[in-house]
C-alpha cells in the first residue's frame, strides 16, 4: 500500500498573497463550478428536448390509432358490402 503526504502551505505567504496551495484550490474550484454550470445546462437542453419528443410522440400514436379505426372501419364496410352482394347473387 502506497502511503500519500499531503503537506499544506500557509494560505498566505509574508506578503499577505494567496498561497500556490490556495491558488490551485481556487483554480480547481472554479473550473468544477464552470463544468457544474456546463452540465446544467445540458442537462436542461435534454430535459427540454425530451419533453418535445414525448409531446411528439403522443401526437404521432394519436395519429395512428386515427388511421387504425378508420382502416378498421373501411374493412368493415368493404366485408359488409361484399357480404350483401354475395347474399343477393344467392338470393336470385
Amino acid at each position: 500500500m502506497v502511503s500519500t503526504t499531503l503537506t499544506l502551505t500557509p494560505m498566505h505567504d509574508y506578503c499577505g498573497r494567496l498561497s500556490l496551495y490556495q491558488f490551485s484550490v481556487s483554480f480547481f474550484q472554479y473550473k468544477m463550478e464552470k463544468l457544474n454550470s456546463k452540465l446544467l445546462m445540458e442537462n436542461l437542453y435534454i430535459m427540454q428536448e425530451n419533453e418535445r419528443l414525448r409531446k411528439r410522440a403522443e401526437l404521432l400514436n394519436q395519429e395512428n390509432q386515427t388511421l387504425l379505426t378508420e382502416l378498421q372501419h373501411r374493412l368493415a364496410s368493404a366485408a359488409t358490402t361484399t357480404s350483401s352482394k354475395a347474399n343477393n347473387k344467392f338470393n336470385k
